[in-house]
């Protein structure tokens, strides 16, 4: 088994695992480049000055806390069924009164995907990996 070197900037190292787990729990996807500008951000806050960003550092960063890529799979985080279920009770009814049903159309599938967020995320290997709604 290879061994993972420890970091020479243990609080930025800390400081990003934080705020990876934070944006994980939320389902935010994070791919290099978000890792990247974090860290950059990251070393000017803490005064790292000397910190250099390179692709060796942020993988040996994800071996040290177990991360592993992964395509985002599910829209299991999109959706809260109390605001869908309390919409269609007490807003839908007032929107709808006044069509008949043949007025009615779904643009459900229809929209701009500007600035999409990624479909694949860098997670801990323990983790599923559902997302929402690309859009």
């Amino acid at each position: 088994m290879k061994e993972v070197r420890e970091s020479a900037y243990k609080e930025l190292d800390s400081v990003l695992s934080s705020s990876f787990k934070q944006y994980r729990s939320r389902n935010v996807s994070i791919n290099g480049s978000v890792l990247v500008e974090k860290a950059n951000d990251l070393a000017k806050i803490l005064k790292s000055e000397d910190f250099t960003y390179s692709r060796s550092w942020i993988q040996r960063w994800r071996e040290r806390h177990g991360l592993v890529h992964g395509k985002i799979t599910g829209e299991s985080a999109a959706v809260n069924l109390v605001i869908c279920e309390d919409w269609l009770e007490n807003e839908w009814p007032e929107i709808r009164r006044g069509y008949n049903d043949n007025d009615i159309l779904n643009g459900d599938e229809a929209g701009l995907f500007y600035k999409l967020t990624p479909d694949k995320t860098y997670r801990f290997q323990s983790e599923s990996c559902a997302g929402g709604k690309l859009s």
